[in-house]
């Protein structure tokens, strides 16, 4: 793989699908892997980045497809296309979701250093 990592963010999540993992011990452990992965890339970050990336949010459009899905996932209506496009909007809002926390955390912590 690319920059040395052994395996796609997609691979990881698809490994987690075919294990059907659920969000309980399985996937804090997931989640804890995952941040701790991905550490390094908090090496680049300064205030401004770490700002930039808590305040991402998705295109309106995006947003609007993502509801959209949403709404039909609830009533039960996805086409396995749409279920698979709803499935990539959530492992990326996981992903998004992560590193925010990261960044929170970085701005945390460097504001009690100032």
């Amino acid at each position: 793989m690319a920059d040395g990592f052994p395996f796609t963010l997609f691979d990881f999540c698809d490994l987690c699908l075919v294990n059907e993992v659920s969000y309980n011990k399985d996937m804090a452990t997931i989640d804890n892997y995952l941040d701790r992965y991905f550490e390094p890339v908090t090496t680049v970050f300064t205030p401004e980045v770490a700002q930039k990336i808590i305040s991402l949010e998705p295109d309106p459009e995006v947003a609007a497809r993502i509801t959209e899905l949403g709404e039909k996932a609830s009533a039960g209506t996805l086409s396995a296309d749409e279920f698979d496009e709803y499935e990539w909007y959530v492992d990326a809002g996981d992903f998004i979701s992560l590193f925010k926390a990261k960044a929170r955390r970085y701005l945390a912590s460097h504001a009690s250093q100032e």
